[in-house]
């Protein structure tokens, strides 16, 4: 069953991320039009949940793509666990590791045939 719910999920998952692109999108124009330097730089190492190279990789794109975040940085290699180096602009710690959290469990629930998210 979970290969006929794959592509739903995958669907999903992209709108889901579209509407984040979209929010982030906001927050960066209005910190620009209102010209209150809001920013709350920081960098945080989040250790992944990713089976292999690819996993990280799209994992690693998915956050750079996101306005105010950067992947600076990632370790590990094949089935190892994956460590990447994330700068964020506009967030807390604690925002940051739910987010990429989230985005993690999101993107590997849309990718992995099965669903699973671990």
């Amino acid at each position: 069953m979970s290969w006929v719910t794959w592509p739903l999920r995958l669907l999903g998952f992209a709108l889901w991320f579209a509407g984040q692109i979209v929010l982030a999108n906001t927050r960066l124009v209005a910190d620009v039009l209102v010209k209150a330097d809001r920013t709350t730089p920081l960098v945080i190492r989040h250790t992944t949940r990713c089976r292999g190279d690819a996993e990280a990789a799209v994992l690693a794109i998915l956050v750079s793509l996101t306005p105010g975040t950067l992947v600076l940085a990632s370790t590990g290699h094949g089935r190892e666990r994956h460590t990447i180096y994330v700068h964020a602009m506009y967030t807390e710690r604690s925002d940051v590791v739910a987010g990429l959290t989230l985005l993690e469990d999101r993107m590997l629930h849309a990718l992995r045939r099965g669903g699973e998210r671990t």
